[in-house]
């Protein structure tokens, strides 16, 4: 009995201790050192929810803040703000995000945290926070990568999706198809190392700037960045092609987004490519020799069929015949379609 006795006595005095009220200067002061702000304040890069209330002695925070002058060519002096939303002081950044590491903006400001004891006096604390450029949300989705690429400035693209059609280019660099949520994109001559021997179906992590090919939105790299791919989990799913009619390509409209990059297959006679257009091979139909597809280059490892001897035998053991063709629907040059085929599975 005496035990616990002693126990909730220790238990009350606690109690009694944390709601003991702040009386002095100095309880008002401790009250203001206890705040914790829950980030670096020399590297805030992230809005942030500021404390409401002390930690010592549960007082009310009053927060305020002040922007800093600077002259910098990166210094921005309107670099964040406080946003009361819901009851709640959040400390917004204002910095958007610049891609150009070797100049990246940033600013100060004073943050001051505010208590009053109830009789007309105040106390305060002041922070000096550093604000650096906003971390971006570099995962886009597709959709967001093509409002970057319908814009005239590239735009840095980190996101994460899974590989649809993989053709090498050159020694170590590829091209992509590449999907997220039932959306597609193509992908420029992205590096990789050929030891993370990339197949259609995996979850790769793609980085490069948004871009256009023919007025077509890309994934591809600048001055300024490499595009880059990176294996993050291999994957066995492969995406089943959609049948259509040959003589369906004649009423597909161009300007219709959500056909670019969809797999086909389809009937259809594939030949050489007597026109000089740069296209070593073209489509015909069974019964309409007039609705001519082109042959994407892309279609062969390196861009150029002499180097592709995989692609050379398939295409020879059907060339001038009705075959069942796999393909990418690629871009629309003038009037006329253009597909990446998949020379393997001609049938």
């Amino acid at each position: 009995m005496k035990k616990i006795t002693i126990v909730l006595l220790t238990i009350l005095c606690l109690f009694l201790g944390a709601c003991r009220k702040a009386k002095s200067d100095e309880d008002y002061q401790k009250a203001l050192d206890s705040i914790e702000l829950g980030f670096d304040v020399n590297n805030f890069c992230e809005d942030s929810v500021l404390p409401a209330k002390t930690k010592k002695f549960d007082l009310d925070i009053l927060w305020t803040s002040m922007k800093i002058a600077g002259e910098e060519e990166n210094y921005v002096s309107d670099c964040a703000s406080i946003d009361m939303n819901d009851g709640k002081s959040t400390l917004v950044n204002k910095i958007e995000y610049d891609d150009d590491y070797d100049n990246r903006k940033f600013g100060k400001i004073t943050l001051t945290a505010l208590v009053a004891d109830g009789n007309e006096k105040s106390y305060s604390k002041e922070f000096i926070v550093t604000v650096w450029e906003k971390v971006p949300s570099l995962n886009y989705t597709i959709a967001k990568i093509k409002e970057y690429c319908a814009t005239e400035k590239a735009t840095y693209i980190e996101t994460k999706v899974t590989l649809a059609w993989v053709n090498e280019i050159e020694k170590n660099r590829y091209n992509l198809i590449v999907f997220k949520n039932n959306e597609y994109i193509f992908v420029n001559n992205a590096f990789y190392d050929k030891l993370y021997n990339l197949k259609a179906g995996d979850e790769v992590y793609v980085k490069g700037v948004s871009g256009t090919y023919n007025g077509y939105p890309i994934v591809t790299y600048s001055d300024l960045h490499d595009c880059t791919v990176e294996l993050i989990n291999k994957g066995k799913d492969s995406i089943e092609p959609m049948e259509m009619d040959y003589n369906d390509f004649a009423k597909l409209k161009d300007t219709d987004g959500s056909i670019y990059l969809n797999k086909v297959k389809f009937r259809a006679i594939l030949k050489g490519n007597d026109a000089n257009n740069g296209y070593t091979y073209r489509i015909e139909g069974t019964n309409n020799k007039e609705l001519v597809v082109n042959v994407s280059n892309y279609s062969f490892a390196y861009n150029l069929l002499s180097k592709d001897n995989k692609a050379k035998r398939s295409i020879n053991n059907v060339l001038g015949k009705e075959t069942t063709i796999t393909a990418f629907i690629f871009i629309n040059v003038n009037g006329v379609w253009e597909v990446i085929i998949l020379p393997s599975e001609l049938k």
